[in-house]
């Protein structure tokens, strides 16, 4: 592998941080009634049973 490895984990890492996107300031946010906002988000999504899958056919 040699010198190879890190360029292609350096192409990889780019193409993450293009998926991701601008998650951040959700996964982060800085302002105290964000935070509030995204552990309540987080709590409804936990909180409902995963919707049914249908098998259409």
């Amino acid at each position: 592998m040699g010198r190879e490895a890190p360029a292609a984990l350096k192409a990889l890492e780019e193409g993450w941080q293009k998926i991701s996107g601008n998650a951040g300031p959700f996964v982060a946010p800085a302002i105290e009634w964000r935070i509030r906002g995204r552990d309540r988000m987080y709590r409804v999504l936990g909180s409902r049973p995963p919707a049914p899958v249908s098998a259409s056919g």
